[in-house]
C-alpha cells in the first residue's frame, strides 16, 4: 500500500500553526509511527521557509528521500479573479506532477480548503488524477451551515463551493468527529460508507495535568485573576456564543457570582474588546469579574486550564472542539453545549446545556458550583475520559481506512466532455431537484457543461462549479462535446431541449415514459397544432390516425390522446441510448413499439439517504411537530392528486372505521393541483367528521417535508394510471426508514417485498388490513424500516448510479483521446483564460514543466 500525503496544511498561511495545521501534523506523525513504509510526503515548493522545520519534525519517522516537493506558480500577488484563473494552471501542474507517482495507490489531502489568500493552491478537480484513490480530511462544514455569515462575500462564496467539489469527488473522507461525519452525509448526501470518523486528540506535551498548581502564580497576577474562576478559550466569532455565556454568568446565583470570576482566554482586537466592555457595562457586571487575557503562550494556557475551577464551552457549532479536550486532559471539570461534536467529547448529559438558552447555561454553572463533591467527581471523570482520545487511535482508524480503500478497484476514468440538458431550480420540477443531486456525483466521472432555458440557476454549488449556458449557445459549441445527456420529463420544462435532441443525438434519460403532455404544450406554445397530430401519427401509426380523426371530429378531446398514448417516438428514435428507472418503463417500449429495437438501460434513481443516526431520531421530530408519544402517525407525501388515490385512502379508512382509534393521525403532506379534487377530499373529511384526525399541510419546504418523514410511523403511497414515472416520494419514505404501504402495481412491483408492505390494487380491505397490522405490530414496522433503509443504500447509492451512467456514456463514444501533452494543454489554458504572464512567470512555468516530465 503506497501512500502519498499532501502536507500543504502544515505549510500554508491559512493553516500552519492553527488547528488544521496542528491536527494534520499530529495525525501524519502518528500514521508514520504505525506505517512508515511506502509513504511519500509531498511539500509545496513555494514555502521554503518551513522546509527545515518540517524535515526536522519528520526526519526520525521517514527517510528524507521520501519527502518530496512539487512546484507551482506563485499567485499570491494576484487579485481574486486572476488568482482564480491562475488556479487553472496550477491545478493542471499538480495533476501532472502527482500523476508521476505510478506506484502510489492513495493520496491523502490533509486540507483542501486552502488558497483563498497567499501562495497556497490546490486542485480544482480529481477528475484527471486517474491513477490515485483520493482521501480528504474533513474538519467541518461550518461555512456552508452558516453561509449567510461566512459566505457573504461573492468571491469567498465561489471559492468555498469550488472546494466542495473535491469533497464529492473524493473516494474516502476522514471526518474529525461524528458530527462532521453526520454533516457530510445529511447535508451533502455523501454515502455513509465513504465517510469515516477518525476523531481527534491533543498535543499531550503541551496540555497535561500539573503535579503542583502553585508554581506559576505570577500568571494569575499578570492577568488580574484573584478569585476562583470559570474559564473559556477559543476564538471570537458569533458561533462561539461568548456574549450569551457572559450574560449567563451575570445571572448565576449571587453567592457564586460574588465568589468567581469568568476568564476568557483568546486573542482579541480593540474593537472586540470595546464591544465586550459595553456588554459588561450594560449587564452591570463589576470591573474585573470578566477578564479578557488576550493571547497567551501554550505554557500559560496549560497553567490556566489546570487552575480553572470550571471550564465552559458555549459554542453553537464545532467540528471537534479541541479546547474541551485540552481542559479535560488537565483534570478540569467541563460543561459545554449539547450541539455538534461537543457531546461526543463530554459524554455526560448533566454537563451539557442548550447554548441558545441563557437560563440553561446559568443553571448548569450553578449546578456544578453548588456541589463540591460533584466537582471532585467531575475532575476524575473528565481526566479519565480524556484518555479515550489519542492520536494513535486516530491513526489506527485512518490506516484501516486506507486498507479498506486499497481493496476497492480503482477504475481509470477517461475524461470526456458532456453537454447536459436539464431544468434546474428555480424551476419547480422533480427532475430539477433530481439533477441538482445527481450532477455533483456525476462530475466525478465527466466534465459537464449545463444547458438550460433562459434563466439564472440559483443553486450555489452548480453555478460556481459548472459552465451554465443558454440552449441558444449550443449550436456554436456542440463540436466541443463527446456526448450529450438529455433529462426528459412530461412537462413544459423540457420544451427548450426537444428540437435539439431530435437534431443532435445523445443519451435520453426518460423520467416519464409518456411525453404526450410535453408534445401538447409545445404545440400550444408554438401555435402549431399540426405538430401534435404529426407526433401522434408518427408515434402510434393507425391508432394515432384514429385518435386524430376522432379529435378533429369532436368525438373525443385532445386530453384523451394525452392520457392514453405516450407520443415519445421522435425523441426515443433520436437517442443513442435510453436510460429509464424501472423495468416497467422498459416493458412499455414493448407494449407500444413491439417491432422497434432500442438501446435501453435501466438505472435506478439516486437518493441522498440520511444517516442511520437521523433515521433513529424519530422522537425528536415527533415532539417538534407536536405529536403525542402514543399517537400513530400515518402520512402520504407529495402532490395530492387522483393518481395517488387519496380519495381511495380516505374512503377505505372511513368504511373500516380505522379512525375510531383516536390516537391515529392521518397526514397528507403536500398540496392540491386540481381544485375539483380538493373539494372532493375536503368533502369526505368534513362529512365524516374526521377533521381532528386528518391533516393536510399544503405545500411544505424540503426541511419540513423531511421532518414529517421522520415523525411519521407509517407511510402510504398508492398509484393508478402510471405513465412510466418512478415515485421519488416512495424512495424518500424508504430512505428515511418509514414503513410504507404500497399497491402492487407498475414500478412499485419491483421493490423488494421485504422493504415495503404491498397490497392489492383497488382493494380497500387489503389496504385497511395492512394499516391495522402495522398499527398493532411495532416489531414488523421496525423490520420494514430497517429493510427499506438498506434497500435504498444498496440500490440507490449516488456514487454507484453516477458510475453506471458514466459507463453507458463511455460505450457511446468511439474513442476518447487522453490529452496528456503538457505544453499544448498549458498553452490552451493560458489562451482560454486570457492570462497575461510576465517574463519571470514564464521562466518559473518552464521550471515547473521540467517537474512534469
Amino acid at each position: 500500500m503506497n501512500i502519498l500525503m499532501d502536507l500543504l496544511a502544515i505549510q500554508s498561511e491559512g493553516s500552519r500553526g492553527r488547528g488544521i495545521g496542528r491536527y494534520s501534523e499530529e495525525l501524519s506523525k502518528n500514521i508514520l509511527k504505525l506505517h512508515s513504509a511506502d509513504v511519500t510526503l509531498l511539500l509545496n515548493s513555494l514555502f521554503p521557509e518551513h522546509k527545515e522545520d518540517i524535515l526536522n519534525t519528520f526526519s526520525s519517522l521517514i527517510d528524507e528521500k521520501n519527502i518530496q516537493e512539487y512546484r507551482l506558480l506563485d499567485s499570491s500577488d494576484k487579485d481574486f479573479k486572476n488568482k482564480s484563473l491562475f488556479n487553472n494552471i496550477n491545478s493542471f501542474l499538480i495533476e501532472k506532477q502527482f500523476s508521476k507517482y505510478n506506484n502510489a495507490d492513495i493520496i491523502h489531502f490533509h486540507s483542501i480548503f486552502e488558497g483563498l489568500e497567499g501562495k497556497a493552491d490546490t486542485l480544482k478537480t480529481f477528475l484527471n488524477i486517474t491513477n490515485l484513490k483520493t482521501v480528504i480530511t474533513l474538519y467541518d462544514l461550518i461555512p456552508l451551515i452558516f453561509k449567510d455569515t461566512y459566505l457573504v462575500n461573492e468571491d469567498v462564496r465561489k471559492w468555498y463551493f469550488n472546494k466542495l467539489r473535491l469533497i464529492y469527488e473524493a473516494d474516502l473522507l476522514f471526518a474529525i468527529s461524528d458530527a462532521t461525519r453526520e454533516d457530510a452525509i445529511n447535508i451533502l448526501g455523501i454515502p455513509e460508507e465513504k465517510v469515516i470518523n477518525i476523531s481527534g486528540a491533543i498535543d499531550s506535551s503541551n496540555f497535561f495535568k500539573l503535579k503542583t498548581k502553585n508554581d506559576n502564580e505570577k500568571t494569575l497576577i499578570k492577568y488580574g485573576i484573584n478569585q476562583p474562576y470559570l474559564m473559556y478559550t477559543g476564538g471570537i466569532d458569533f458561533r462561539k456564543n461568548l456574549e450569551v455565556s457572559i450574560e449567563a454568568f451575570s445571572k448565576i446565583k449571587q453567592k457564586n457570582f460574588e465568589n468567581f470570576q469568568y476568564v476568557i482566554v483568546c486573542k482579541i482586537n480593540d474593537d472586540q474588546r470595546k464591544s465586550f466592555q459595553e456588554l459588561i457595562k450594560k449587564l452591570d457586571i463589576p470591573d474585573n469579574k470578566v477578564i479578557f487575557t488576550g493571547f497567551v503562550s501554550d505554557e500559560e494556557l496549560n497553567y490556566l486550564y489546570n487552575k480553572a475551577y470550571l471550564f465552559i464551552f458555549p459554542s453553537i457549532y464545532e467540528g471537534f472542539g479541541l479546547p474541551v479536550l485540552e481542559a479535560m486532559s488537565c483534570g478540569t471539570p467541563v460543561i459545554g453545549s449539547n450541539a455538534s461534536s461537543i457531546p461526543e467529547i463530554i459524554g455526560r448529559d448533566d454537563c451539557m446545556f442548550d447554548p441558545t438558552s441563557i437560563e440553561d447555561i446559568s443553571n448548569k454553572i450553578d449546578y456544578v458550583l453548588d456541589d463540591k463533591n460533584l466537582v471532585e467527581t467531575l475532575k476524575d471523570y473528565f481526566y479519565d475520559r480524556s484518555k479515550l482520545f489519542s492520536w494513535e487511535k486516530s491513526a489506527q482508524i485512518a490506516i484501516a481506512g486506507y486498507k479498506k480503500l486499497e481493496k476497492k478497484e480503482k477504475v481509470p476514468i477517461k475524461n470526456t466532455k458532456v453537454a447536459f440538458f436539464t431544468p434546474l431550480p428555480p424551476k419547480r420540477s422533480g427532475i430539477s431537484d433530481y439533477c441538482l443531486e445527481l450532477i455533483p456525483f456525476l462530475s466525478k466521472y465527466m466534465n459537464i457543461d449545463i444547458y438550460v432555458d433562459d434563466y439564472d440557476v440559483k443553486d450555489d454549488y452548480i453555478k460556481y462549479n459548472f459552465n451554465i449556458f443558454s440552449y441558444k449557445e449550443f449550436e456554436s459549441k456542440k463540436n466541443e462535446y463527446e456526448n450529450i445527456i438529455y433529462q426528459f420529463g412530461n412537462s413544459e420544462f423540457h420544451q427548450y431541449m426537444y428540437n435539439i435532441a431530435l437534431n443532435n443525438p445523445g443519451i435520453i434519460v426518460l423520467h416519464d415514459f409518456f411525453l404526450s403532455g410535453l408534445v401538447n404544450y409545445i404545440a400550444d406554445k408554438t401555435q402549431n397544432p399540426s405538430f401534435f397530430f404529426n407526433e401522434l401519427v408518427y408515434s402510434h401509426g393507425k391508432i394515432g390516425e384514429e385518435y386524430s380523426n376522432k379529435i378533429l371530429s369532436n368525438e373525443i378531446e385532445v386530453v384523451n390522446a394525452i392520457i392514453d398514448l405516450p407520443m415519445n417516438k421522435s425523441i426515443v428514435n433520436s437517442a443513442k441510448a435510453i436510460i429509464v428507472h424501472s423495468n416497467y418503463s422498459k416493458d412499455l417500449f414493448k407494449k407500444y413499439y413491439k417491432d422497434e429495437v432500442y438501446n435501453i438501460f435501466k438505472i435506478e434513481q439516486l437518493i441522498k439517504a440520511p444517516s442511520k443516526k437521523i433515521v433513529d431520531s424519530k422522537s425528536l421530530y415527533r415532539k417538534k411537530l407536536k405529536f403525542d408519544d402514543d399517537d400513530v402517525v400515518l402520512s402520504a407525501f407529495g402532490h395530492i392528486t387522483d393518481t395517488k388515490q387519496y380519495d381511495f385512502i380516505l374512503e377505505s379508512i372511513i368504511k373500516e372505521n380505522i379512525l375510531k382509534n383516536k390516537n391515529i393521525k392521518l397526514c397528507f403532506v403536500g398540496d392540491f393541483i386540481c381544485e375539483e379534487y380538493k373539494k372532493k377530499i375536503f368533502s369526505l373529511i368534513e362529512s365524516n367528521n374526521i377533521d381532528e384526525q386528518v391533516f393536510i399541510t399544503g405545500f411544505v419546504n424540503d426541511s419540513l417535508y423531511r421532518e414529517y418523514l421522520l415523525a411519521s410511523d407509517i407511510g402510504i403511497n398508492l398509484r393508478i394510471n402510471s405513465r412510466g414515472e418512478t415515485s421519488r416520494a416512495l424512495l424518500m419514505n424508504m430512505a428515511y426508514g418509514l414503513p410504507t404501504i404500497i399497491n402492487d402495481y407498475a414500478s412499485f412491483s419491483e421493490i423488494t417485498d421485504t422493504a415495503t408492505h404491498k397490497v392489492k390494487m383497488n382493494d380497500g380491505q387489503s389496504f385497511t388490513d395492512a394499516i391495522s397490522l402495522l398499527v398493532k405490530d411495532k416489531e414488523y414496522r421496525n423490520r420494514l424500516s430497517i429493510n427499506a433503509f438498506k434497500h435504498i443504500q444498496k440500490y440507490h447509492n449516488p456514487d454507484a448510479i453516477a458510475f453506471e451512467i458514466y459507463n453507458i456514456l463511455l460505450d457511446q463514444i468511439a474513442s476518447i483521446q487522453d490529452k496528456k501533452e503538457v505544453i499544448p494543454n498549458l498553452a490552451k489554458i493560458i489562451v482560454d483564460n486570457n492570462l497575461d504572464l510576465n517574463e519571470s512567470e514564464y521562466v518559473n512555468l518552464a521550471e515547473v514543466i521540467k517537474k512534469c516530465k
